[in-house]
């Protein structure tokens, strides 16, 4: 047994925050988050985890999205990733007709029923027009 192994058997796992055995905030393996007793992620924790969660979005839409995600550009690719992030697969995927217009490269399309939504109009107007223009241009000019 390795140390990792050993304290994660003492700890147990949560995926979400609970109440430890003295009241503190905890998440995971243990790892107190409560703003009383610790300092919560650090922001290398915190960018590795986000990094794994994005990654782990990438493989499903390429699983969902089939041979269309090996032909576009990396900026759209991650114009995806950005979107299922915020909004979730389901969320993604529920945009019917963006989906339908990126399956069939009409990036025209694709931007302009990204920016026909809630997302686009109430939620966050600023994220969802640089995340369509992406889409658009396949390019991070509007980005950087």
């Amino acid at each position: 047994m390795d140390v990792v192994k050993w304290v994660a058997k003492e700890e147990g796992f949560s995926p979400t925050v609970y109440k430890d055995h003295l009241g503190y905030w905890t998440i995971g393996y243990g790892l107190c988050v409560d703003p009383q007793k610790a300092s919560g992620l650090t922001e290398g924790e915190a960018r590795w985890l986000l990094s794994r969660r994005l990654g782990e979005i990438a493989w499903k839409l390429e699983e969902r999205l089939g041979g269309v995600w090996g032909r576009m550009t990396i900026p759209r690719r991650s114009a995806l990733i950005n979107m299922a992030y915020q909004l979730g697969l389901d969320g993604l995927f529920g945009f019917e007709k963006m989906i339908d217009a990126i399956k069939v490269e009409d990036w025209h399309a694709a931007w302009r029923e990204a920016l026909d939504s809630k997302w686009a109009r109430e939620d966050t107007p600023e994220r969802a027009l640089r995340v369509a223009d992406v889409l658009l241009t396949g390019s991070w000019t509007l980005v950087d």
